[in-house]
């Protein structure tokens, strides 16, 4: 019997591998060639297996079929992205890594990235590009005819990621199961435009990641995911924000295989009474006012970082310099001298007086100049003990 069934016995085992590395074969045809091979067949098949590895082989591949068919029985959602910066690349890559490629990606027009560079696509559109998808820049997306093209696609679902544009009430009420917004926040937990940058600047050891509905009013709308998101002493904001993007990444694509199932989440309503606001960072932010505890500076510095960067100026026998700090460490001394003042200068760095305790700085720049550790610096940069920094020339 078992010669007889060779050749299906043969297809079975090379359908069997192709499905469980990621190969894709139309469902009917993996059904044929599995339930040609009677449930008696398989006794046969385990005698006449060359080795153990052939019967994994078997095993393997219907696992990966049953999975693939539960997936299958989800509905296709008509997706579109939009996003911008950087931050929204992981969670376009997951969506399309999961099976929801997006119908259109929507992005913030190409502009100039460098101060000598030409214009060019924002992260996300070269990332979408690489991708295959369908790419549309839009400076205003509720006004024709970028609109008109949005409609047309009609969309079941819009995510959004960090796209910088404030979604008006035509292109929310248009899809189906209406727009998404991944948060880098615990909502109602600074709203706005610089969440990350403003938990940490405040000192926050823990902060959240949401997935949210948007609604009419900025951040507000209800919960659909949410998950605590730590923040390590040390990490700048940018490093947050690249950690951040990873976790939400998997929530959106968990928020979005919900609506697909057929199963929405449940929608939470916030509390309104609880929201505080994370107002987008000014050129001003950077600017360190040593007159406060150690470890609040370091979590401005933090914060700041990429911008606007932290900054302080030093008064020097060649002029008031603008110096950019980019990493320092508290410290536990005390020194009693006027906040901003260079107390010391050793291999740590270069040491500040604060409120209270020492700030050292560790690496830093004068303005125009390369990113140095502090070593390095100031042998280009002599400083002095009894020199005073501060926030303003």
């Amino acid at each position: 019997m078992l010669e007889s069934r060779a050749g299906t016995n043969k297809a079975a085992k090379k359908v069997s591998t192709d499905v469980a590395d990621g190969r894709r074969y139309d469902t009917s045809i993996f059904v044929w060639v599995f339930f040609n091979l009677r449930i008696s067949d398989f006794g046969e098949l385990s005698r006449a297996a060359s080795s153990v590895d052939d019967i994994f082989i078997y095993l393997r591949g219907l696992c990966a079929f049953v999975v693939r068919f539960a997936s299958s029985r989800e509905q296709r959602v008509n997706l579109v992205f939009m996003g911008t910066p950087a931050f929204a690349v992981p969670s376009l890559e997951a969506l399309v890594a999961a099976r929801f490629r997006p119908s259109l990606v929507i992005t913030q027009p190409s502009a100039r990235r460098s101060r000598r560079g030409e214009a060019e696509r924002s992260e996300l559109g070269a990332a979408a590009v690489k991708l295959g998808l369908d790419v549309m820049e839009s400076e205003k997306i509720s006004a024709t005819p970028e609109f008109e093209k949005l409609t047309a696609l009609k969309p079941d679902l819009i995510v959004v990621v960090a796209f910088g544009q404030i979604l008006r009430k035509n292109v929310l009420t248009l899809p189906r199961f209406g727009c998404i917004n991944l948060h880098p926040s615990k909502l109602p937990a600074y709203r706005g435009a610089a969440p990350i940058q403003r938990a940490i600047m405040d000192g926050v050891e823990t902060s959240g990641i949401t997935v949210m509905k948007i609604g009419v009013k900025l951040d507000a709308g209800p919960i659909l995911a949410q998950k605590d998101f730590p923040i390590s002493p040390e990490e700048t904001a940018e490093e947050a924000g690249v950690r951040a993007a990873k976790d939400g990444a998997a929530m959106i694509v968990d928020v979005v295989r919900a609506y697909a199932s057929g199963t929405p989440p449940k929608e939470t309503p916030q509390d309104d009474a609880l929201a505080t606001y994370a107002h987008m960072l000014a050129k001003e932010d950077g600017a360190i006012h040593f007159d406060r505890p150690a470890n609040r500076v370091w979590d401005q510095i933090r914060g700041v970082t990429p911008w606007p960067r932290a900054y302080t100026y030093h008064p020097g026998k060649r002029g008031v310099t603008r110096l950019i700090v980019h990493r320092a460490e508290p410290a536990t001394n005390t020194s009693g001298a006027a906040p901003g003042t260079i107390t010391a200068i050793n291999q740590r760095g270069i040491e500040i007086a604060c409120a209270t305790t020492s700030l050292v700085l560790t690496r830093l720049q004068a303005e125009g100049k390369p990113v140095r550790e502090a070593a390095d610096f100031l042998r280009g940069f002599p400083m002095e003990p009894g020199e005073r920094l501060s926030a303003r020339p």
